[in-house]
């Protein structure tokens, strides 16, 4: 079980390397992260298929800024370079965390892109 480390310099590469990824942003140390990285551990080891990666905010503020971190600990998926479920300051359960790789899993992203096309057409008008 592996864990990327997300930088700056990596994150558009495992973004669009890898079909499924989930990212905890966090500070290392800070009770609720604390709290959350054995959730984190376990739900890599049920989810071999996944990429996995962390994100420590205070060294990679940019990388927080590109997925406009707002509090920590943070949660992002992205499915085909897509971020598709994004969750702020809240520590989510094993069952939770599962419950949304499964519904991701899931995601007709052809439909997705569809949608985010009609949306940034909607926009320019």
């Amino acid at each position: 079980m592996t864990c990327l480390d997300l930088t700056i310099d990596n994150y558009n590469e495992a973004l669009n390397d890898h079909e499924v990824l989930v990212i905890h942003f966090c500070i290392p140390n800070s009770e609720e992260c604390l709290e959350f990285a054995p959730i984190y551990e376990q739900v890599m080891t049920n989810h071999p298929d996944i990429v996995f990666a962390k994100v420590d905010t205070t060294k990679h503020e940019a990388v927080a800024a590109k997925f406009a971190v707002r509090e920590i600990p943070t949660i992002a998926v992205a499915k085909e370079g897509i971020v598709v479920y994004k969750e702020d300051g809240v520590v989510l359960s094993e069952e939770d965390v599962n419950h949304v790789l499964k519904q991701v899993k899931e995601l007709d992203m052809a439909a997705v892109r569809a949608e985010l096309a009609q949306d940034a057409s909607k926009s320019q008008k």
